[in-house]
């Protein structure tokens, strides 16, 4: 028993100093598209027919861990807060049409091109809400608009986000909350925009760490079965 335990710390650690990046997954439906063929010829040809009606699968891979701003107090309550997000991917996969990779923008001025946000307590007229959001902007060399890629899960639950820190693991109501949706705009707004209803959002376990518990668990087997020999 004390090398099972053991054995289940060890593991504890490990997975814990392996769990600043982390992916969440978020599954939808595309609700409406605009965007004509030559938008995605030009920046997403992977998704090229994508329309409403359509099933996707999200993939977001950030770090917990990045380097935050200061606290910001909204003018109508609240409180917001931004983090470096150059660790940020967003990864569209849109079943019947392909993937797309979403990552920072390394041709434009730093600050420019993306965002992670986190609010809590936020008054929006009368509802009080909390959310995590992630965001990349592409940008001409001269700083234009291109278009914004853009995630969003809001819920009306206000006990999801109390310090202002990024959560590992998300929290079911922003799944399944009052504002969970995958947005492309374009620049400017007659060349369409694509949104999408989110209906689910999970972790996806690292592969790292799956290994680690497949590593865990071939000891662990080997050290139950010492014992039996024994």
């Amino acid at each position: 028993m004390r090398s099972v335990a053991a054995l289940a710390a060890t593991m504890s650690v490990a997975l814990s100093a392996h769990a600043v990046p982390v992916t969440w997954e978020a599954r939808g439906v595309i609700e409406s598209s605009t965007l004509d063929a030559l938008f995605f010829e030009t920046f997403m040809p992977e998704l090229a027919g994508t329309t409403a009606g359509d099933t996707f699968r999200l993939r977001i891979r950030f770090d917990t861990d990045a380097a935050r701003n200061d606290p910001v107090i909204l003018p109508d309550g609240g409180r917001t807060r931004s983090f470096d997000a150059t660790s940020l991917v967003m990864t569209l996969v849109v079943p019947g049409r392909g993937t797309h990779v979403f990552t920072i923008d390394r041709s434009v001025p730093t600050g420019t091109h993306s965002l992670i946000g986190i609010v809590d307590d936020q008054v929006v007229g009368d509802l009080v809400r909390d959310g995590v959001q992630f965001q990349h902007n592409y940008l001409t060399p001269e700083g234009l608009l291109l278009f914004q890629v853009f995630a969003a899960f809001f819920t009306a639950d206000t006990s999801v986000i109390d310090d202002l820190c990024l959560p590992m693991t998300p929290d079911p109501q922003l799944g399944t909350g009052i504002e969970r949706l995958l947005s492309i705009h374009a620049n400017p707004p007659e060349l369409g925009d694509l949104s999408g209803l989110i209906t689910s959002l999970v972790r996806v376990p690292e592969p790292g760490s799956l290994a680690l518990f497949a590593a865990g668990l071939c000891v662990l087997w080997a050290v139950r079965r010492q014992a039996a020999i024994a």
